[in-house]
Parts: C-alpha cells; sequence; structure tokens
C-alpha cells in the first residue's frame, strides 16, 4: 500500500537571513530581562532544605530571585536507599510546593523505567520509580526517538499530559547534537501520522529521559 504522510502546517521562526532581524529585536528585547545561574551540586547530596537554603542566599546576598528553576535531575537528590521510591515522589511534590511559596516555575527532568526502553513512544506509564511524578506536574512532556531517527537527527516530543491545556500531541524535531542544537525545526504530528510512526519506527528507545 502507498501512504502519504500529511502534516498541519505550522511556521517556525528558523535562523535565517529572512528571519535575522525579527530575532534580534526580540533578543534585544530580552537583554535586561535578568541573569542565568548555574549551580552543580554534588550527586545525591542535594536536599530540599539545602535547596531553599541556597536559593535565600541568593536573595540575601545578590537580590536575585529566580523566575524559572532547572533542575536536571530530582532522582539524583539525596534519597533514602531503603525508600527510593517513596521518597522519589515526595522530592517532586516538595519541588513544586518551593517553586509555589516562591512564585518561580519549575523545569525538572527524569528517566524512564525499564519498559520505556522497548517503547517506541514514551508516555506518562514509562516513569520510573513513582508515577505520581507525572500527578504532580502540570505538563508532562516526553522525548522518543528509534535508531532510525537518530540516524536521521530526528525526534519525538509528545505532551502527555497538561493541566490546563491541550495534552495527548506531538512534535517531531529536527535536532544536531553535534553543533549543541537540541531543535533546529520542528513539525506537528497529526494523529494519522502518530500510528504511522508506530508502525514503521522500529528499534528501541534506550537513553531518552522522560
Amino acid at each position: 500500500h502507498t501512504h502519504s504522510f500529511e502534516f498541519d502546517t505550522r511556521v517556525a521562526e528558523a535562523l535565517d537571513a529572512s528571519s535575522q532581524g525579527i530575532v534580534s529585536r526580540k533578543l534585544r528585547a530580552l537583554r535586561n530581562k535578568g541573569k542565568l545561574l548555574i549551580k552543580e551540586f554534588p550527586t545525591a547530596t542535594l536536599t530540599i532544605a539545602h535547596l531553599n537554603a541556597y536559593l535565600d542566599s541568593l536573595l540575601q546576598s545578590d537580590n536575585f530571585r529566580p523566575d524559572v528553576l532547572i533542575l536536571d535531575y530530582p532522582d539524583l537528590m539525596a534519597i533514602n536507599a531503603d525508600r527510593v521510591r517513596t521518597d522519589t515522589g515526595m522530592i517532586f511534590k516538595q519541588l513544586r510546593g518551593v517553586c509555589v511559596s516562591r512564585n518561580m516555575a519549575g523545569v525538572v527532568v527524569t528517566q524512564g523505567n525499564r519498559a520505556g526502553n522497548d517503547a517506541k513512544t514514551l508516555t506518562s506509564s514509562h516513569l520510573a520509580e513513582d508515577f505520581t511524578k507525572a500527578m504532580t506536574a502540570d505538563i508532562v512532556c516526553t522525548i522518543s526517538r528509534t535508531n532510525a531517527e537518530r540516524k536521521l537527527g530526528l525526534a519525538r516530543v509528545l505532551v502527555d499530559a497538561a493541566r490546563d491545556a491541550e495534552d495527548k500531541w506531538m512534535v517531531m524535531l529536527s535536532q544536531n547534537y553535534t553543533t549543541g542544537q537540541f531543535c533546529i525545526d520542528s513539525v506537528y504530528m497529526n494523529k494519522f501520522m502518530e500510528e504511522e510512526t508506530e508502525k514503521r519506527g522500529g528499534g528501541s528507545y534506550n537513553d531518552e529521559d522522560s
């Protein structure tokens, strides 16, 4: 059978000569929008109390109140080895509490479970340790790619859950990790395309986060 792939049209802002002026204006508007601070903590030592103390110190010493906290990743925080599953779920809840109390957005990543290694598309059901991670988050996105897609520099992002917005939709990304580009371009995948990917993708997902 012959199939045609159907894409819904989305206009992407690729960085080229035609879009240079628009992108430059947007960057100028962000020039004085605050600071980006990168901090590394030793593996398995960071606690919620330690994180709160660090954020308090930033406010007191530098008058720096972050708008966004990006944490990679909570599963490597200080966790009791005898209570990995329950402690992991509690850390995600406490991180949400930290963000709510400080009026900042929180973005974290986590790992998939063993079943996710063989899945063509990762979903919330493939979360490692405690499934309540998905229930704690406002938005859950997964990234997946088959071996064939990896060779082509492609990946798929699924918005698996969203508290106040539409979910269960997917985009395909073109990527170039060699130059550090997570997304060069993207296209929205309709249901037909998702089903075709499931049929044709093959391979396994052996190193992707959800």
